[in-house]
């Protein structure tokens, strides 16, 4: 899965929104190890 930051402030302290390009704008809650790993991909 490719992720897409679209907002990285956050909403709880460890968690942040984040869009999955593949699907059709659909939003997950993300652990935020998972979104650094996301971040450094793109």
């Amino acid at each position: 899965m490719v992720y897409k930051i679209i907002d990285a402030s956050f909403y709880t302290n460890d968690k942040c929104k984040v869009y999955i390009i593949n699907d059709p704008i659909e939003f997950l809650n993300i652990d935020i190890t998972v979104l650094k790993r996301a971040m450094k991909m793109i």
